[in-house]
Protein backbone atom coordinates (compact mmCIF):
# COMPACT_ATOMS: atom_id res chain seq x y z
CA UNK A 1 0.00 0.00 0.00
CA UNK A 2 1.30 3.28 -1.02
CA UNK A 3 1.77 6.00 1.71
CA UNK A 4 0.92 9.41 1.12
CA UNK A 5 4.44 10.95 2.41
CA UNK A 6 5.62 7.96 -0.52
CA UNK A 7 3.58 10.44 -2.79
CA UNK A 8 5.29 13.66 -1.46
CA UNK A 9 8.41 14.09 -3.54
CA UNK A 10 9.56 17.53 -2.01
CA UNK A 11 10.19 18.68 1.50
CA UNK A 12 8.30 21.64 2.31
CA UNK A 13 9.09 24.14 5.54
CA UNK A 14 8.74 22.50 8.79
CA UNK A 15 6.39 24.96 10.04
CA UNK A 16 7.53 24.91 13.94
CA UNK A 17 10.75 26.28 12.51
CA UNK A 18 9.25 28.97 9.97
CA UNK A 19 6.99 30.53 11.87
CA UNK A 20 9.36 33.52 12.62
CA UNK A 21 11.57 32.90 9.74
CA UNK A 22 11.67 35.74 6.59
CA UNK A 23 10.96 32.68 3.80
CA UNK A 24 11.29 35.72 1.48
CA UNK A 25 14.88 36.27 2.26
CA UNK A 26 16.11 33.17 2.79
CA UNK A 27 14.64 31.95 -0.79
CA UNK A 28 16.05 35.43 -1.81
CA UNK A 29 19.53 33.86 -0.35
CA UNK A 30 19.68 30.41 -1.85
CA UNK A 31 18.48 31.55 -5.07
CA UNK A 32 21.00 34.30 -5.38
CA UNK A 33 23.84 31.93 -4.66
CA UNK A 34 22.60 29.60 -6.97
CA UNK A 35 22.05 31.69 -10.15
CA UNK A 36 23.59 35.02 -8.87
CA UNK A 37 20.68 37.21 -8.51
CA UNK A 38 17.32 36.97 -8.57
CA UNK A 39 15.05 38.51 -11.29
CA UNK A 40 12.29 40.97 -10.40
CA UNK A 41 9.70 38.84 -11.68
CA UNK A 42 10.38 36.00 -9.13
CA UNK A 43 10.49 38.20 -6.24
CA UNK A 44 6.01 38.37 -5.69
CA UNK A 45 5.90 34.82 -5.84
CA UNK A 46 8.72 34.28 -3.08
CA UNK A 47 6.56 37.02 -1.29
CA UNK A 48 3.64 35.27 -2.07
CA UNK A 49 4.79 31.73 -0.44
CA UNK A 50 5.46 33.63 2.94
CA UNK A 51 2.55 35.39 3.09
CA UNK A 52 1.14 31.64 2.43
CA UNK A 53 2.80 30.12 4.92
CA UNK A 54 2.05 33.19 7.46
CA UNK A 55 -1.63 32.38 6.54
CA UNK A 56 -1.44 28.30 7.35
CA UNK A 57 -0.05 28.79 10.55
CA UNK A 58 -2.12 31.92 11.87
CA UNK A 59 -5.53 30.23 10.96
CA UNK A 60 -7.63 27.94 12.58
CA UNK A 61 -10.50 28.66 9.75
CA UNK A 62 -10.17 24.91 7.92
CA UNK A 63 -11.02 26.43 4.38
CA UNK A 64 -8.66 29.25 4.63
CA UNK A 65 -6.14 26.09 6.15
CA UNK A 66 -6.50 23.95 3.24
CA UNK A 67 -6.42 26.71 0.68
CA UNK A 68 -3.14 28.34 1.86
CA UNK A 69 -1.55 24.71 2.57
CA UNK A 70 -2.16 23.72 -0.90
CA UNK A 71 -1.08 26.50 -2.72
CA UNK A 72 1.97 27.02 -0.22
CA UNK A 73 2.71 23.60 -0.85
CA UNK A 74 2.08 24.26 -5.01
CA UNK A 75 4.66 27.04 -5.00
CA UNK A 76 7.01 24.78 -3.21
CA UNK A 77 6.67 21.86 -5.25
CA UNK A 78 7.17 24.32 -8.58
CA UNK A 79 10.31 26.08 -6.59
CA UNK A 80 11.67 22.38 -5.76
CA UNK A 81 12.50 21.67 -9.31
CA UNK A 82 14.30 24.83 -10.05
CA UNK A 83 16.46 25.67 -7.10
CA UNK A 84 17.72 23.52 -4.14
CA UNK A 85 15.99 24.39 -1.23
CA UNK A 86 17.87 21.85 0.61
CA UNK A 87 20.46 24.20 0.49
CA UNK A 88 23.24 25.08 3.40
CA UNK A 89 22.44 28.48 3.07
CA UNK A 90 18.73 28.35 3.13
CA UNK A 91 18.90 27.52 6.83
CA UNK A 92 15.37 26.47 7.40
CA UNK A 93 14.38 22.68 7.83
CA UNK A 94 11.91 20.97 5.94
CA UNK A 95 9.24 18.57 6.60
CA UNK A 96 5.95 17.85 4.94
CA UNK A 97 4.22 16.30 8.00
CA UNK A 98 4.02 18.90 10.36
CA UNK A 99 1.85 20.85 7.72
CA UNK A 100 -0.30 17.93 6.94
CA UNK A 101 -0.80 17.60 10.85
CA UNK A 102 -1.40 21.22 10.91
CA UNK A 103 -4.30 21.26 8.02
CA UNK A 104 -5.93 17.47 9.96
CA UNK A 105 -5.94 19.47 13.34
CA UNK A 106 -7.58 22.47 12.00
CA UNK A 107 -10.44 20.74 10.21
CA UNK A 108 -11.38 18.07 12.30
CA UNK A 109 -11.28 20.02 15.43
Amino acid sequence: MTQLFDLISFPPFKLKDTINVPIYQALTRVICSQFGTVYPSIQPSLKLIENLRDKLVNSNNPEIVIKNGTDYYNYLNLLIHRIDLNSNTLQVNFKWSDTLKRIIIVVLH
